[in-house]
């Protein structure tokens, strides 16, 4: 694999952005050649609905799950 120059921020992925637009925005990405996604646990902590975060990792994680294979085509950063 090939490092892609951009990187796809998911901050705001599952607070404030639903998920069919997230998953909209993720297959856009990889179709126009996107790698790289950035997520982190604590991302919109303060925008969501329990106040604990994850809520990104966690559409993303459904978005891998309904596309086989899709996690060998990309990377994911993140951070504790």
């Amino acid at each position: 694999m090939t490092a892609s120059p951009l990187v796809l921020g998911a901050m705001m992925f599952g607070t404030t952005i639903d998920e069919d637009t997230c998953f909209a925005l993720l297959d856009r990405f990889v179709d126009a050649g996107g790698e790289w996604i950035d997520t982190a646990d604590c991302y919109a902590f303060w925008a969501s609905d329990h106040g604990f975060g994850g809520d990104s990792e966690r559409v993303i994680g459904r978005w891998l799950a309904a596309r086989p294979g899709m996690r060998d085509r990309v990377r994911i950063a993140t951070k504790v």
